[in-house]
């Protein structure tokens, strides 16, 4: 299955650039700490909402991602290997999902991204403060459910990365993020 392109179904959100996100999550078969990754797109990204583009004041994760461009796709798949694509029994489907680092389980969106508390739904500045943000000056279009009430506290709270908190760029990535 190519989850890189648009096989006939129009994307429904787009962003000028994105956020990776990295938080922990206690794995529910082995009962360690693993590091989860998310796609967060920033205030004023752009959603289809019934044939019509509107945009959103917040930032907000992505969840349920099903379809991504091909250049997010890549940039994800090379540097998050353990967030990619799978079968959900839970959801019936395929979607971009994090797995356990330590015994490779998979570790679904619902505990994530909807139970406060989840490692993407902090419900306070602590919880905030846990997540960590490092941006990509890369356009992003997805297939993927976004939302919650975390967006704000995560706009004040979240904390970018440290350089070596996260995989080096390449020389074509770091040329893509000058900006930064």
């Amino acid at each position: 299955m190519d989850n890189s392109v648009n096989t006939g179904t129009e994307f429904c959100i787009q962003a000028g650039y994105f956020f990776v996100g990295r938080s922990t999550q206690c794995c529910w078969n082995c009962q360690r700490m693993s590091d989860v990754y998310s796609i967060m797109v920033p205030a004023g990204f752009e959603h289809l909402d019934e044939g019509r583009w509107s945009i959103e004041d917040e930032p907000s994760f992505l969840s349920n991602l099903t379809r991504l461009s091909r250049e997010p796709y890549q940039l994800m798949q090379k540097n998050y290997p353990l967030y990619g694509p799978d079968f959900s029994k839970t959801a019936e489907d395929d979607y971009f999902m994090n797995h356990c680092q330590f015994c490779g389980a998979k570790l679904g969106d619902f505990y994530l991204h909807l139970e406060p508390g989840g490692a993407f739904f902090p419900t306070g500045r602590e919880q905030a403060t846990k997540v960590r943000l490092r941006r990509f000056n890369i356009r992003l279009e997805a297939i993927a459910n976004y939302g919650g009430a975390a967006g704000e506290i995560l706009a004040k709270f979240a904390r970018p990365l440290e350089p070596q908190e996260f995989p080096p760029l390449d020389a074509e990535e770091k040329r893509a993020n000058e900006d930064l």
